[in-house]
């Protein structure tokens, strides 16, 4: 029997999907939820242990991971009659590896004191890297909590991260979203960026095979050009493609966090 804990999750989606299933191949048992019935199906035949509800994923597990799509899909899953909060056993760990606003990751943390589980440890922890990264448990990790949390949380965290791509951002909950904020803008512009490279090239009637030769081995190379100037070139979504509206809903979010550190109000449902 594996010495390693259990884990719960929700959302196994393409991030989520290869991040649980690297779990299960390093040795944990991992019981999933998702609302789409046949990805619980292709999880189950990758070792995962299917759940019907979200409070029967999160029962007896010391250790959660939410990585839904949105802030609206984890306050649902979180906080409803049914959810994981009340269903998590007593000093459970909590990690939220989904991109959102860092206010909508510090209103988590206050909800849970306000619904009497302030003894949950909880860890900000958005995550980047795509499907591959996912998979081979090479992803990039920015997380924020208070320390004891982090402390529970870090080696399930280096599970699922590269050496050197766990980076522990100081300020408590939410300092890891901001992070992954900033990280998220860079993105946005990188693939704007490769959108303007190529239409230039093709103005100019330059083979779009032979510039991402070039540029991929020049000084202009970056990972995202490489990454998503291949589909380009390729018109196909080859594995690992996400789809366009999650930059987009990525992009609002970075948005509304800027209104929100700089104190505006009525922007923190925008993302």
């Amino acid at each position: 029997m594996s010495s390693k804990p259990e884990i719960g999750f929700c959302g196994l989606g393409a991030m989520g999907f290869g991040m649980a299933t690297h779990l299960i191949k390093s040795g944990y048992s991992v019981t999933g939820f998702d609302v789409w019935a046949p990805t619980l199906e292709k999880f189950k035949a990758a070792g995962g242990i299917p759940s019907a509800s979200l409070s029967a994923s999160a029962k007896d597990k010391s250790f959660y991971i939410c990585m839904v799509a949105t802030q609206f899909q984890a306050q649902e899953a979180l906080f409803k009659e049914d959810g994981i909060v009340k269903s998590l056993p007593q000093g459970a760990t909590l990690l939220l590896c989904s991109t959102v606003p860092s206010a909508y990751a510090k209103s988590v943390g206050e909800e849970l004191v306000k619904v009497g589980r302030g003894d949950v440890h909880f860890i900000d922890s958005p995550v980047s890297g795509g499907s591959i990264r996912a998979a081979d448990g090479t992803l990039s990790i920015m997380a924020g909590g208070k320390p004891e949390a982090i402390e529970k949380g870090k080696a399930l965290l280096e599970e699922m991260s590269a050496p050197s791509k766990l980076f522990i951002v100081e300020g408590g909950v939410g300092a890891g979203s901001n992070m992954k904020m900033v990280h998220q803008v860079l993105a946005a512009i990188q693939i704007l960026a490769v959108s303007e490279g190529f239409g230039f090239a093709a103005r100019l009637g330059l083979n779009g095979k032979e510039v991402r030769e070039h540029v991929i081995k020049s000084e202009a190379w970056s990972w995202m050009f490489e990454n998503r100037s291949m589909r380009t070139v390729t018109e196909d979504y080859f594995p690992g493609a996400s789809a366009v509206a999650i930059i987009v809903k990525d992009t609002v979010c970075c948005i509304s966090s800027q209104f929100s550190s700089s104190g505006s109000k009525g922007v923190k449902n925008l993302c």
